[in-house]
C-alpha cells in the first residue's frame, strides 16, 4: 500500500491514478525516488555528488562544507591581497615622485624665464607626469605618483616663482587661489592616461637603459 501524495489516502501499489482525488500516483513514486540537497532542499536524482541549485557536495558532512567554505573565503581574501600587493609599489612611487618632481619644479622654472609665466607649471606637470608615468608598472602606480606630484608641486609653485622672478612676485603669486585640487586632478588624469596608452612604448626604453627605480 502507498499513500497518495495529495490527499493522503492509502491506495495499493498498482494503482496509477488516486481514486479519491485524481492524482498521478506514479510520478509521486518516481519523484519521491530522488534525493532532496540539505542546504536548500531541492529535489535530484539519485547519486548526484553536487546539487545543482545551490553547488552543495552532497554527501559531505557539515564539518567537512564548513571548512570548504572556510577555504574557499580565506583563499579569495589571500587573492585579493596579493592582487593589490602586486600592483601597489611603494618603493617605486616613492622614487618616481622625488625623481619626476625635481624635474619637473626645473622644467617649470625653465619655461618661466622663456615667457610662460605662470603657465609653465601646468605646462610642466603634465609633461613631467606624461614621461615618468608611462614607464612605470601599472595604472595604480601612475594614479599615486601623478597626483602626489601634482599636489606636492602646488604646496611649492609660490617658492619656485620666488626663486626665478624675486620675492614681490611671490607675495603677489601667494594671493591667487591655491592650485592643489587641480593640479592633484590633472596628476592623476594624466598619470593613467599616459601609463595607458604610452607604457608599452616607453617600458621597453627604460629596461633597455636599466633605470632600475622606475
Amino acid at each position: 500500500m502507498v499513500k497518495c501524495a495529495n490527499c493522503g489516502i492509502e491506495v495499493d501499489e498498482s494503482t496509477e491514478l488516486c481514486p479519491n482525488c485524481g492524482n498521478n500516483l506514479k510520478s509521486d513514486n518516481a519523484s519521491s525516488k530522488g534525493v532532496k540537497c540539505p542546504n536548500c532542499g531541492h529535489k535530484m536524482d539519485e547519486g548526484a555528488v553536487f546539487c545543482n541549485e545551490c553547488g552543495y557536495q552532497l554527501g559531505a558532512s557539515s564539518n567537512d562544507s564548513v571548512k570548504s567554505v572556510e577555504k574557499d573565503n580565506s583563499q579569495k581574501d589571500l587573492n585579493q591581497n596579493q592582487v593589490i600587493s602586486d600592483k601597489s609599489n611603494l618603493i617605486q612611487i616613492i622614487v618616481s615622485t622625488i625623481i619626476s618632481f625635481i624635474f619637473i619644479s626645473l622644467f617649470a622654472a625653465i619655461l618661466m624665464i622663456i615667457g610662460f609665466e605662470f603657465y609653465s607649471f601646468p605646462i610642466a606637470l603634465i609633461i613631467g607626469v606624461l614621461l615618468f608615468a608611462a614607464a612605470l608598472d601599472n595604472k595604480i602606480n601612475a594614479a599615486l605618483m601623478g597626483g602626489i606630484v601634482g599636489f606636492i608641486l602646488a604646496l611649492f609653485e609660490s617658492s619656485i616663482v620666488g626663486m626665478v622672478y624675486g620675492s614681490f612676485a611671490t607675495a603677489i603669486y601667494e594671493f591667487s587661489t591655491p592650485n592643489y585640487i587641480s593640479f592633484l586632478i590633472i596628476g592623476i588624469i594624466v598619470g593613467i592616461l599616459s601609463n595607458h596608452f604610452l607604457h608599452d612604448k616607453i617600458r621597453p626604453i627604460v629596461d633597455n637603459l636599466g633605470i632600475s627605480w622606475l
